[in-house]
């Protein structure tokens, strides 16, 4: 009986274990069919014209492994020939969001979210709300665009010349030419200045009053920042090589590009250094070294690099 009790034990144990084993296939054959459903969904979703999923899908209709990885390259050749196509639109969204000083962080957000769209329908119609969008907001700041341009050609010529004026030899050995020639500079700068930045300020007002929201170039308030610079300009502007003025205009226009070098801090510190060091480092204005990427940000540094 006990031999008996034994057997009827073990048999037990065998039946157990052909259960769980077969639960266990008809879990993952179950998993496999809502993974292929997915995949034949995703398919004529992203499909380039009718028709060109069906012919995937009849031919690679079964659970089995081979057919499910046979959908998934197709699904990623319909991916990839989209994304091809959506290039135009996307480089678009890149260039206005470089040139408009907008949030790069944003557009690598957005172009994330297109990616949870489940078709290829929903994912153009957000491309195309998102281009329009932008487009609107890109035309609606152009003169206020054309006016930072125009500022920032103006604080970079500023900031060369003061540059390359600080790095001569013989800058403070009598030569009048050099200071002729500063003094030009500095009276050009203080009569074109003056206007372009009150005409920017005025129409970043006008614009933030039009359009109920506020101005942001790279970050910045650029209103707001000037409005606070113009107060402590004209003592900047009296200061024979002091270049607060245009390190600050850099900074608000996110200039990266130039190394600004303040002369007038390093000779009070060390007037003979000053030269020497004027001399070693050459601080004329140098490009940045910056890495390439693929995302929006890095693709921005990489062109400006």
């Amino acid at each position: 009986s006990l031999a008996a009790g034994a057997g009827s034990v073990d048999g037990d144990d065998i039946l157990s274990r052909l259960a769980e084993r077969n639960a266990a296939w008809a879990a993952r054959r179950e998993a496999a069919a809502t993974e292929l459903g997915k995949l034949h969904v995703a398919l004529r979703n992203f499909a380039p014209e009718p028709g060109a999923a069906e012919a995937v899908i009849a031919e690679h209709s079964t659970v089995h492994r081979e057919d499910r990885e046979a959908c998934r390259r197709k699904l990623r050749e319909f991916q990839v020939a989209l994304l091809d196509s959506e290039r135009p639109a996307r480089d678009r969204l890149q260039h206005i969001y470089e040139k408009a000083g907008l949030d790069l962080d944003e557009l690598d957000s957005f172009f994330s979210s297109l990616e949870e769209a489940e078709s290829a329908d929903l994912r153009r119609e957000l491309l195309s709300a998102e281009v329009a969008k932008k487009e609107k907001y890109f035309e609606s700041i152009a003169i206020i665009l054309a006016q930072l341009e125009k500022l920032k050609a103006l604080a970079l010529k500023g900031v060369r010349f003061e540059a390359a004026k600080a790095a001569e030899n013989n800058r403070f050995s009598g030569n009048s030419l050099h200071f002729l020639e500063e003094e030009k500079f500095r009276k050009g700068f203080a009569q074109r200045y003056p206007q372009l930045r009150d005409d920017l300020i005025n129409n970043i007002a006008r614009w933030e009053a039009d359009q109920s929201a506020r101005f942001v170039y790279r970050g910045a308030f650029v209103r707001d920042r000037l409005l606070t610079m113009r107060g402590a300009e004209m003592d900047l502007l009296q200061s024979p090589s002091d270049l607060g003025l245009f390190g600050q205009l850099m900074q608000i226009l996110d200039v990266k590009e130039v190394e600004v070098f303040d002369c007038k801090a390093a000779q009070a510190a060390n007037y003979p250094r000053a030269r020497s060091a004027a001399a070693a480092e050459s601080p004329m204005p140098r490009q940045s070294q910056r890495s390439g990427g693929e995302s929006p940000r890095q693709r921005q540094s990489q062109r400006s690099g």
